[in-house]
């Protein structure tokens, strides 16, 4: 029996749309009378169609498989005990199957007498996909090839028995595979062919409650193909119909019937256009972007193979943005792909900011991409800082990027405070290589010392400055205590010229209270030379604080020599208690002399 399957390219054809997922079919060779074999497909509810006749030299072989890139192959030779087995390949399958210019003998396979069932396996021990058959001649011997690279074949032993038929791999279930052997149709599973392991029993292909599947016992069931359903799927030849089988219990779940009549059938395979070589999922939702893409569940816009779901949406109106920029519905002014409405656009005009700058309608001074007006302008004259500084229009002594007329000026002498308190150009530093980072004060000094520019910048340079008088590496302004403001503008209150913190730091003056502030510039009512806060007695009247009911009560020359101060801190003749002597006490002791309740 002569055979040979193709894949089908034009996919509309091909597929089945079940919620939302694009199923496959299963394709065969049926034996026709006349000898010129046809390639089948059948659907899963028994539809079948034919794709072409077959002709060729590939005879007496089981073994029909699809690789996951869509090619299919097959090994065959004219008889089972034929020591030198071919393996063939047909590719162009856009062609029709008579055409056996397609059909591709890659080579014999040495030593291999009959192929049983073949299988995609994904071997990882070799990190590649391959395709596995069975020897039955050789006592079940598993073998596998590199479909890219034919001549290369792996054997892994004994692992099937000798009269394994059927052969399949889930797509991702690692070295695991499933075998159909007789007598007795008993599913097996190998969990590592390439560790050589023990099949285990499944179960013999009855129904679930252990009897003939509707009343018939499947026993000529000689072809396998697993799908990605999760469930294995065989070829009944003497039913002449498609079984669906359990993986976990070898139990028969369902008996599919041809819709029209076949003949004897050998080699089954199963294939879905949406399992290519690239399994593609950017959805996540464990179905390939062909699949969701060939069944309406995803749309492509841009026809370019990705879910529209999947591809940029910076302006998130569910449409990808390259279809909103070739609709015209966003616009693209640099044509980077982002619609403009995405794009930086700082001064709000709604045109992206580099086509602001492209255009001229805004300035760009630092060529840094962004508009002259949102850039940092201190001193809001329309051109950007770092533009001034450039162009020398404003001047940035210490080099942090601001203009000196926006820094703190105490002194108002048109330098930054920080700048009038250090020195802040090379000028003034030894350096490892000739010249300053002022040019006129170099010049200055390399008139006269001209190795100062032709070699190192050395500290004879800097003692230059000052004694060639060309600049001074004294500071402006002096700043005693480090702490960026200029002596000039701080705190002094006895005008010494000196900072009130720096004149107590250095012991210059006093600062009993620790409050910061210079004693001679507290209160020191007494004027005895020690301030208030720190006086035991304030008024100097010979009373503690503490027991002095008057603090401030009135000293020389203010109080009367004659004045006695009591033992209380209060003055006799205190009369209203206001600790002091005057006319309210006068008052006082004439209204006791002359008033209503007067002894007089």
């Amino acid at each position: 029996m002569r055979y040979l399957a193709v894949m089908l390219v034009l996919l509309s054809s091909e597929m089945l749309a079940v919620a939302g997922v694009i199923q496959g079919h299963f394709y065969a060779i049926e034996e026709t009378a006349g000898g010129s074999d046809r390639l089948i497909r059948i659907a899963f509810d028994g539809a079948v169609e034919e794709i072409g006749t077959v002709g060729g030299p590939i005879q007496q072989t089981n073994g029909l498989t699809f690789d996951y890139s869509g090619n299919l192959w097959a090994v065959g030779s004219s008889s089972c005990d034929f020591p030198d087995e071919r393996l063939f390949k047909f590719e162009n399958p856009s062609v029709s199957a008579t055409a056996t210019s397609n059909l591709l003998i890659l080579g014999g396979v040495l030593n291999i007498h009959c192929v049983s069932g073949m299988c995609p396996f994904e071997d990882n021990q070799f990190g590649e996909n391959r395709i596995m058959f069975i020897d039955p001649e050789s006592g079940g011997n598993g073998i596998s090839f590199n479909p890219n690279d034919f001549g290369e074949f792996t054997n892994y032993g004994g692992v099937f028995s000798g009269d394994a038929t059927g052969i399949a791999h889930f797509r991702g279930s690692s070295n695991q595979v499933y075998s159909i052997e007789g007598p007795g149709n008993t599913l097996f599973r190998i969990d590592d062919v390439t560790q050589f392991s023990t099949r285990v029993s499944v179960g013999v292909l009855l129904d679930q409650t252990g009897g003939p599947f509707n009343g018939q016992v499947h026993q000529s069931v000689q072809a396998l193909t697993a799908v990605p359903d999760g469930f294995l799927y065989g070829f009944n030849h003497g039913r002449k119909s498609i079984i669906k089988i359990d993986p976990s219990t070898g139990n028969i779940l369902t008996e599919t019937f041809p819709t029209s009549s076949v003949n004897t059938i050998l080699g089954f395979a199963y294939f879905n256009p949406c399992e290519g070589a690239e399994w593609v999922d950017c959805q996540q939702n464990n179905i390939p972007d062909s699949c969701d893409l060939l069944s309406g569940v995803s749309t492509d816009c841009n026809t370019n193979g990705v879910p529209d779901e999947c591809e940029p949406d910076c302006n998130l109106n569910d449409i990808a943005d390259s279809c909103d920029i070739a609709s015209e519905v966003s616009s693209d002014c640099n044509t980077d792909g982002v619609p403009d409405e995405c794009e930086p656009d700082c001064n709000s005009n709604g045109v992206a900011d580099n086509c602001d700058i492209t255009v001229g309608t805004s300035m760009d001074c630092n060529t840094d991409g962004v508009p002259d007006e949102c850039s940092p302008d201190c001193n809001s004259n329309g051109i950007a800082d770092d533009c001034e500084l450039s162009a020398g229009t404003s001047i940035d002594c210490n080099f942090d990027g601001i203009p000196d007329e926006c820094q703190t000026d105490c002194n108002g002498n048109g330098a930054a405070d920080e700048c009038d308190v250090a020195i802040i150009h090379d000028c003034c530093d030894a350096g490892l290589m000739g010249g300053c980072s002022d040019a006129d004060l170099a010049q200055c000094v390399c008139a006269v010392f001209p190795s100062c520019c032709n070699s190192i910048w050395n500290n004879t340079c800097v003692e230059a400055l000052q004694f060639l008088g060309c600049s001074s590496c004294d500071p402006p302004s002096d700043d005693c205590n480090n702490n960026g403001i200029p002596d000039e503008c701080e705190v002094d209150c006895n005008t010494n010229g000196i900072p009130d913190e720096c004149d107590i730091a250095s012991g210059v003056s006093s600062d009993c209270n620790t409050n910061g502030i210079v004693d001679a510039c507290e209160e020191d009512f007494d004027l005895d030379g020690t301030i208030d806060d720190c006086d035991s007695d304030i008024d100097d009247d010979g009373v503690p604080n503490s027991a002095d009911v008057c603090d401030f009560t009135p000293t020389p020359p203010t109080r009367p020599p004659s004045a006695q101060v009591l033992l209380d801190g209060s003055l006799r003749g205190d009369l209203d208690g206001d600790c002091d002597v005057d006319l309210f006490d006068f008052q006082i002791l004439v209204n006791d002399f002359t008033g209503p309740n007067s002894s007089l």
